[in-house]
This record gives C-alpha cells, structure tokens and sequence, in this order.
C-alpha cells in the first residue's frame, strides 16, 4: 500500500512498554487494518438470546411494551406457556445452527453460555456482505429463534394458535406494526437497529459503554482502543475522515486511542495527584517540548500567544490530554 503521509508512531501498552515502533498512522485505519475489520465484523454479526428472560415472558405472558421501564405494562397471563426454554437451550441452539450454518463457511455460528441461560449467536459472512445493514444479527437470530422454539415444543398453528402469538409477540414486540423492538428484549445486538440511529453513519456510536467494559474485563486502555477502532470505523462510514481530513484523524486516533508515543500514559503519571487543569498544562508543555506548537508573540502584558503549523497533530496532542484528563478526573 502505497503511503500518503509520513507520520510514525511507536505504541505503547498500558504499562508503557514499548509494543511496537515506527507505525505509519495509515496503518491504524479500519480501512487497512485487518484486526480493526475483524473487530466491526464481531459487533455487526454478533447477538445475544437471554433465553431465562424469554422464558418469563412467555410464561407471565408479557409482549408489546414499548419503554425500557414498562415491560410490565401489558401482561396476558392467559396467553402465557409454561415453556423450560433454559433447560433445552442445548437443543434450540442446535436448531438455530442448523438453520444458518449453511450459509456459513465452517465457523462456529450457534452456542451458550455454560449455565445454558444465554445464546450467543453470529451471522454468516456472506449474509451480512449482501445486507444494506447490519440488521440480520436481529433479524436473522429472531425469526431462527421463533422457529427453533416452534420447533422444540411442537407450536404450531394447528396445535397452539394463541401460543404462536405469544411466542411472536414476547420476541419481536409490535414489530411491524411498531416499527421499533421491544427495548430491553430478549435479543440484543452489540449495534442498535439502523431504524433507532439518528443520522446517517452512525451505526458503531451507539453501543452502549456497558458492552465495551464488559468486553474488555474493565482494562482502562484496552476499552479506549476498542472504542476507538469502532469511532473511527463511524467517522470513515459518515465522510468525515477523508480527503481534507484523512490524517486529522488518523493522528487522533493514534494518540488518543492508542497510546502513541505513551503521551497518554507519560499525561496520567505526572498527574497522578493533579487535576484535570494541570493534565491540560502538562500537554502544553509537552507540545511545546515536541516542537507541535510554539510562540507566535508575547503581548506586552506577558502573555504568550501559542500557535502551530501542523493543527492536526496538534489536535492529537489535545486528544490525548483529554483522555488523559478524564482517566486522573475519575482516580487514575
């Protein structure tokens, strides 16, 4: 691959050893970066079936809310079926697998949790390269989810009309009579559905920061880095990153998001017992230092008018100082 810009980083972990040298900043890109790739491929294609959840909906008979705080709010205790959905989750997965597996190309696509309680489910690759979105890891794994089910305890509607109803209704809501899930159901994505992010692009801003800790086991660094490999896969699919722009954020992203030169780290250790107004002093002076920004004139009071020739890494260097800020702010 050809190079456009001559920028090189060394990254450093969250110990600030040194884990590699001389990277050009294009290598960063979600758009060269295989890893990067395989990491917005995993939260495009991945869901999640609580299947205990399910379980006591369909048994109190609760479908149709239309709030995260209202899953109460309609209850048919009439309709409700007395189904051991984690005691054979074994059997619904197999199920599930078998209906998309092929499709796929040998990888496992279909399996649970030890307890059997939840189901992780991935959708082929092919399927998700052909769809406009990434709504087949909630559609595919719902409709796979009502027929497995269907088929695991014989609903049909020959021999459980009222059953399939509440089946459909405890899985998909209103849905398409509402065009929104049911918040908080049962199946869940790492994305929300493209009909509930407001803008174009915005697909991979808004997972929730629960999932980015969880997947992480709580590691300060280890989150920043993959929050920021999924902002950076946004900021290329809404425009903003190329031409004009391209290197503004590749420096940003290698700053910030992942540690270049341990200037967030180097930030956070010499502010261990500061503030967050004394990281913003501590990145001015390191700029400085680096040569990013200098003094463009002194007025006669004294005070000194910085100024740069290269904004973009200067931004970076600001990016930096306030992540770094944040981490002291929150006891670093």
């Amino acid at each position: 691959m050809p190079l456009k810009y001559k920028d090189k980083v060394d990254l450093y972990d969250d110990h600030s050893n040194c884990i590699t040298k001389d990277i050009p900043i294009e290598a960063l890109s979600p758009l060269f970066n295989p890893y990067a790739r395989e990491v917005l491929d995993f939260f495009r294609k991945t869901a999640f079936i609580d299947l205990a959840k399910l379980e006591g909906y369909i048994k109190s008979g609760r479908g149709g809310w239309e709030t995260a705080v209202g899953q109460d709010e309609i209850q048919m205790p009439w309709y409700g079926r007395d189904l051991p959905l984690v005691k054979r989750s074994g059997e619904i997965a197999e199920r599930i697998r078998e209906k998309i597996a092929r499709y796929g190309d040998g990888e496992e696509l279909a399996d649970s949790t030890p307890d059997g309680r939840v189901l992780i489910i991935r959708i082929p690759k092919r399927m998700m390269e052909v769809s406009a979105s990434r709504d087949p890891a909630l559609t595919w794994t719902m409709v796979a989810l009502c027929q497995a089910i269907s088929e695991t305890f014989n609903l049909n509607p020959d021999t459980d009309a009222d059953g399939c109803n509440m089946l459909k209704a405890a899985i998909f809501g209103r849905y398409p009579q509402s065009p929104e899930l049911p918040p908080g159901g049962a199946v869940s994505g790492l994305l929300k559905p493209s009909n509930m992010i407001d803008g174009l692009g915005f697909g991979f801003t808004g997972i929730m920061v629960n999932h980015i800790v969880a997947l992480v086991n709580k590691r300060v660094m280890d989150g920043v880095a993959l929050a920021t490999i999924l902002n950076q896969a946004a900021q290329w699919e809404i425009g903003n990153a190329i031409g004009w722009f391209e290197r503004y954020h590749l420096l940003g992203s290698a700053y910030q998001g992942f540690n270049a030169n341990n200037l967030v780290m180097d930030l956070i250790r010499e502010n261990r017992e500061g503030t967050i107004g004394d990281v913003a002093i501590s990145t001015v002076k390191r700029a400085v230092e680096d040569g990013v920004i200098k003094v463009k004139k002194t007025l006669p009071s004294g005070f000194k008018v910085y100024a740069t020739n290269d904004f973009p890494l200067w931004n970076a260097y600001g990016c930096a100082g306030a992540l770094a800020a944040v981490i002291v702010n929150v006891g670093a």
